[in-house]
Formats: structure tokens, sequence, C-alpha cells
């Protein structure tokens, strides 16, 4: 990152250079987001990140027995097919209201990880959260995960600064977190809010759910309502429970691994905007969007260990 930020600023030594940190979508801690504002009022921020964090929430209901020892069945392809973006990568699976990972907190590091990951989303919270119906409780259960990774949580040390948030949701009802029967037909957003909040930065997370098809569900598994409109709401894969969604684990991979938003620091002529990506200059596949000052990749979306780069002129 930083030989990336001083060639940019050998080739506009004429023009003289800043480089200052930018809160974007890779945070400001570990590899960071920078920013280089030329004199001319060129404007080029970079983004970098090599890192993912993931958690897998299981509904541990009975009529989940099958679809959740077929994950873990294929826990071990799905983290090998990982590994080919990056091999630091980290798990927790989350079955109940504590959001306490099941096992601990998974790696390579950890002998027998595939294992204790199929074992994980197989195991039921105690009895009275599955009497109070909290094994249902997806989103709820995932935003306990991740307000449990603050120091002095049972996760503690978990979230990583520096890397992006999968979140995978594997279930046949809807989500039955506590607000679903209000009023409220948008509840599931107040979740998606506070597990962006507690990540640090929003662009950095992303939802994706084996569930349901909405609205009409299919033969064995009920509507994943709240469960579809997070996914969608985050730019996540969904995958309906009702098909071989095993054999379509590489989506779940790459959306472990791509990001579509980038923020940018200043307010672009959005006419001057020019991206690369690796070096490699994109004219098309992406999209500026004034809501969210941002460049939004429609296809061949970068993934982690790519350099972005997107210069513009900062608009008057």
């Amino acid at each position: 990152m930083r030989s990336s930020f001083l060639s940019v600023c050998l080739f506009a030594i004429s023009v003289g250079c800043v480089e200052y940190g930018v809160k974007g979508i890779f945070g400001t801690g570990g590899v960071s987001t920078t920013a280089v504002l030329e004199e001319t009022g060129r404007q080029t921020d970079f983004w970098e990140a090599s890192k993912t964090d993931l958690i897998f929430f299981g509904d541990t209901s009975s009529s989940m027995s099958e679809e959740l020892a077929t994950m873990g069945d294929h826990a071990y392809a799905f983290m090998d097919r990982l590994d080919d973006y990056d091999t630091s990568w980290k798990m927790a699976v989350v079955t109940g209201p504590t959001g306490c990972a099941v096992n601990g907190i998974i790696s390579k590091e950890v002998e027998g990880y595939d294992d204790l990951f199929a074992e994980a989303l197989v195991t039921p919270p105690s009895a009275d959260a599955i009497e109070d119906g909290a094994d249902e409780w997806g989103l709820y259960n995932v935003d306990q995960a991740v307000k449990a990774s603050s120091p002095g949580g049972c996760n503690e040390g978990f979230l990583r600064d520096d890397a992006l948030l999968h979140v995978v949701m594997l279930s046949d009802e809807h989500d039955s977190s506590p607000g679903w029967d209000g009023e409220d037909e948008n509840y599931w957003q107040t979740y998606v809010d506070s597990i962006k909040t507690a990540k640090g930065d929003g662009y950095m997370v992303t939802l994706s759910g084996v569930v349901g098809p909405v609205p009409d569900g299919c033969e064995g598994a009920y509507p994943g309502s709240g469960y579809a409109e997070a996914v969608t709401a985050s730019s996540g894969t969904l995958l309906s429970i009702c098909e071989a969604w095993y054999e379509s684990l590489d989506l779940l991979v790459l959306a472990s691994v791509q990001v579509s938003d980038f923020p940018l620091s200043k307010t672009p002529d959005p006419d001057t905007i020019q991206v690369q990506v690796n070096d490699e200059e994109r004219a098309s596949g992406w999209e500026y969007q004034a809501d969210g000052n941002l460049v939004h990749f429609i296809e061949e979306l970068p993934t982690i260990s790519y350099t972005v780069s997107i210069a513009y002129d900062v608009a008057e």
C-alpha cells in the first residue's frame, strides 16, 4: 500500500502531493485507505485488503438437521476454495442468542478446523433458548456475535479492523428475531445497521443466505423473509435451500472476498472518474452513485488482495 502511494507521489511531485488517512472501505487500521490530492484538484483514492472474517448462523430446529449436516460435509471444500484468496480467514459459528462462537474461533491454525465447524453448526443452544424460539433468531444472534467481538466479549478479537465481514445464514424458516411480527416490516434493517455499526464500516459487511425463496417458499421450506431483504440490502448472495445449493458454494466463497462499493473521500465531478484495479483501467462495469458518494461495481468485482485506485477531479 505504501509503495502504491509513493509511486503516485513520485509521478506527481512536480505539482505536490499530500497523504492523509481516509475512513473508507478498508478502515483505518492495518492496511488503510489512503488518498493522494494533487494541487491541481485531481484526487486519487486507494483501497487494499487481504483478510476476511466469516460468521455462520445455523437454524438448529429439527427440520434443518439434514441441511446443516450437508454444510458440514462440504466445510473443507468451502475452506479450501477460500484459501485461494485468503489463508488467514477466521470463522465463528453461531446458533444461539448469546452470540458466542460454538467451539470457539475457527481458523487454519486450529487442528481439525473443518470437523469443529461441522460439529458447531449442528449444536443447538440452551434448552431455554430453544423454548423461547431463539434458535430461529438469525439476525439477532448474528448481531450479538458481532457485538461480542468487542473487548471483554466472548468472541473478543474475532473481528479484525482490516478484514471484510461476511455473514452466511442457513434456515428453512423466516427470520424470527424480535420485531419480525411487529408493525415495522423493515425491522431487519435495525439488525443490519447494528451489525454495520459494530463492525465500524458498513461497506465492509456482506450478508448472504441459504433460505426458502421469497415470496412463496417451496416444498419443505417457508419463505426466508427478513433474511432475503437483509441479503439484498448488503449485495450478498441468496441461494435457495430447496435446490442443490451446496453445488454453488463458490458463490458464497466469492461473496466472502469480493467488494462492490468503494466510498470516495471527496465529491467528484462524475465525468472525470477513472477506475483502476491492479493497475488495469476499468472503463466499464461500474457506476458512480451520488447517494453515498461511492463507486459501485456491477461486474468483475474486485476481491481481497486487489488494489483499487479511483482518480477524479474534485467538484467545485
